[in-house]
């Protein structure tokens, strides 16, 4: 079975989107959203083309959407699952924050 490894700043990502959730909406609505963007990497594993390559970013990460949110990923040097490299905001600067990492 196919499986996906977080990077650290998808971690901190989906910390930071945790907790920005609880305080500002509910404990609840941050735990929906959490596990449906599990969900979403669960199905990015299995099915690795799923999304959209985008080739305007810096190393053309993979991108699929979840809700407001976009899940950048990329295949595992392996090919036995991927690598989710960020969940950012789809409002926010995506090109800027992704140029960050480098």
């Amino acid at each position: 079975m196919a499986q996906y490894l977080l990077s650290d700043e998808a971690l901190r990502d989906l910390v930071d989107l945790e907790d920005f959730l609880t305080n500002r909406e509910s404990r609840e609505r941050a735990i929906s959203v959490i596990a449906r963007l599990h969900r979403a990497m669960t199905s990015i594993a299995g099915y690795p083309g799923i999304g959209r390559k985008r080739l305007d970013l810096s190393g053309s990460p993979m991108c699929f959407p979840v809700q407001s949110w976009l899940v950048f990923y990329r295949p595992t040097p392996d090919r036995t699952g991927v690598e989710i490299i960020r969940v950012i905001d789809a409002r926010r600067d995506i090109e800027t924050i992704l140029a960050r990492r480098r």
